[in-house]
């Protein structure tokens, strides 16, 4: 895989032919780019209250778990059958005891990522990579709820409420977790620390993908050439503000991400939405599991306003700065 170079003097050179190519073949496809200008203009909404209102980390930071050799999927388990929502509890059971049909469960050690969700032949695997810290863990609570807004299919098999609000629920419980597993020994409290800082740290700068991603797109579409060319990628660049110590790391994972499908979107919306959510169990943990799991039933059946409503957030109100600035408040 090519990546980015790295920032260099030339300040119109942030980025080599070869890559510059790339991202101009890559735009037709960003995922982003068939999202209509109304839909755009709240992501970049969005992107702009979190970036203007949250704290911005450090991109290299990276953050301390304890040494863990148990089993995540028991841990994981755990956790669900102990925070008042049965629904997902049964699930689960049903997930790792083989009797849901449509997944399977494997931890593997693949260091690329912490997990997934793969489908192959029909059939959708849950991929928990294990790195032997606490953090094992959380993957295994994040990913295994990724099946829960699963049980129904639009006609075509697309689900854009899913593509925009699947990161929601599974990054929620992770802040949940950070609680309920801190409360029964399963983890430290400085595990929960990490977990939050981590969540801060990757989805922020997930958000600042997002901006990078609105703002070529916009500039292909005001270019009479429908292309971005060195001078327009390093505007785009520079309208972020991005620390030039951590230029080059941002680059090389913006590379990277831009050679898969990926919705950097996705994380940006749970970034904003799901301390709310958080926030919401504190106060009433058996209402807001009831509210999670309308949520998940809303996003199944493609309905994106019914999902927001059931977590007591309407579009035509949002108040983005407040939402905004709820995770560095944790």
């Amino acid at each position: 895989m090519r990546r980015i170079d790295s920032y260099s003097t030339a300040r119109e050179r942030l980025i080599s032919d070869g890559d510059l190519e790339f991202v101009n073949e890559a735009l037709v496809d960003f995922p982003e780019s068939h999202f209509g200008n109304e839909q755009r203009k709240i992501l970049g909404d969005i992107a702009n209250s979190i970036m203007a209102n949250a704290n911005q980390p450090k991109i290299d930071e990276s953050y301390q778990f304890t040494e863990f050799t148990g089993n995540p999927l028991a841990v994981a388990l755990g956790f669900f059958q102990q925070i008042n929502n049965p629904l997902m509890a049964s699930k689960v059971q049903a997930l790792l005891d083989g009797f849901d049909d449509r997944f399977s469960v494997e931890l593997t050690n693949d260091r690329r990522s912490t997990g997934n969700v793969k489908t192959a032949n029909h059939k959708s695997i849950i991929c928990i990579s294990q790195n032997g810290t606490t953090e094992d863990i959380f993957t295994a609570i994040h990913e295994i709820a990724h099946p829960f807004d699963l049980d129904t299919h639009t006609p075509s098999g697309n689900n854009p409420a899913r593509d925009v609000l699947g990161e929601v629920v599974p990054i929620a419980l992770e802040l949940i977790a950070c609680d309920q597993l801190a409360e029964n020994g399963a983890i430290t409290s400085s595990d929960a620390t990490s977990k939050v800082a981590e969540l801060c740290q990757a989805t922020y700068y997930n958000t600042v993908e997002t901006k990078l991603r609105l703002d070529l797109l916009d500039r292909t579409q005001h270019s009479w050439t429908g292309r971005i060319d060195h001078p327009e990628f390093t505007k785009a660049i520079e309208q972020l503000n991005i620390d030039q110590k951590a230029l080059s790391l941002f680059l090389n994972r913006s590379a990277s991400h831009i050679r898969t499908d990926y919705r950097p979107y996705r994380y940006m919306i749970a970034r904003l939405l799901s301390p709310k959510i958080y926030r919401h169990y504190q106060a009433n943990p058996t209402g807001t599991m009831t509210n999670l799991n309308n949520f998940q039933h809303a996003i199944s059946n493609n309905d994106i306003e019914s999902a927001l409503h059931s977590i007591d957030v309407e579009l035509d109100s949002l108040n983005l700065p407040e939402l905004a600035s709820l995770f560095d408040s944790l």
